[in-house]
């Protein structure tokens, strides 16, 4: 076993044995003494250093390799990931002032936690130069039955001035509120909510048979949404296709973990299902059906 690596009172780092652990000793330098520490530091800072990059490759591995595929990795996709920063506050500070070789690989792990994981984005896209043509904005928001922003439609719409807004889970008060607004080409079914400044030439709603077909119990936190409308727009650059989808959500799934016995069973069939309805609308809306 190499000998510790120990920093002396005087700033000079010197070699220790192991069996002087927790002594006494000279530093050799004008009968200064130290006592060497129990905890060889530097070690355990090497070993945690390099076990928390292995640990941030791992997890953006399985992020982007099995997320919504394996439910392990679909709850990591849901959850608040700036945790996994946290250690950093705490290595980064003792990498500095006992062993800053170390810096070099939380640096790296601060990249992949940062970028690949926790999703941070620089927005260095917007330095490049644009192509040529109309600019449309979208808003799209799940309204939650729609009772809170009903009352408020008209004004939110001034706020944020959208070309087109889907709008899921749109109970019967909000759609009510949309047809009431002027300038605006509306359509609804089912629990979704459209609005355009553009004129709408054509809508198409997916047939949802198949999802019946695979509707299970409520109590079993799977049933199916599979809402899905496009729509063609006659905009001042021709036709535009635009998709308002609702599909199943994953919390249905989580809330599984949440729960005093957990359901490994009702977590794996919720993502098979969501995955069953992505696939369906994938497929419709390329099919152009």
């Amino acid at each position: 076993m190499p000998p510790l690596s120990v920093r002396c009172t005087c700033g000079k780092v010197i070699a220790v044995a192991h069996e002087h652990r927790g002594r006494t000793i000279k530093c050799g330098q004008r009968g200064r003494t130290m006592r060497v520490p129990e905890i060889d530091y530097a070690l355990w800072l090497r070993i945690l250093s390099w076990a928390y990059l292995a640990a941030i490759v791992l997890l953006a591995i399985i992020l982007w390799g099995l997320g919504d595929s394996w439910w392990p990795a679909t709850a990591v996709l849901f959850i608040g990931r700036w945790v996994i920063l946290l250690p950093l506050f705490v290595l980064a500070p003792a990498a500095l002032v006992r062993n800053r070789a170390m810096l070099a690989p939380l640096a790296l792990a601060a990249l992949v936690a940062v970028v690949p994981v926790v999703g941070f984005r620089l927005g260095w896209q917007r330095l490049l130069s644009h192509p040529a043509g109309a600019h449309v904005r979208i808003v799209t928001l799940n309204a939650d039955g729609g009772d809170v922003i009903a009352p408020r439609l008209a004004r939110l719409l001034l706020e944020w001035e959208p070309d087109i807004i889907t709008l899921q889970e749109c109970g019967d008060e909000l759609k009510d509120a949309t047809t009431k607004l002027p300038g605006w080409n509306q359509h609804d079914v089912r629990h979704l909510c459209f609005l355009s400044r553009f004129p709408i030439i054509d809508t198409k709603v997916m047939d949802r048979s198949a999802l019946e077909r695979v509707h299970v119990d409520e109590d079993l936190g799977i049933g199916g949404t599979g809402d899905v409308a496009r729509y063609t727009l006659q905009t001042p650059s021709g036709p535009v296709s635009v998709t308002n989808l609702h599909l199943e959500t994953a919390r249905k799934g989580l809330e599984s973990l949440r729960s005093e016995n957990v359901d490994f069973y009702r977590m794996e069939s919720n993502t098979a299902l969501r995955a069953i309805e992505s696939k369906l609308a994938r497929k419709w809306v390329d099919g152009g059906a």
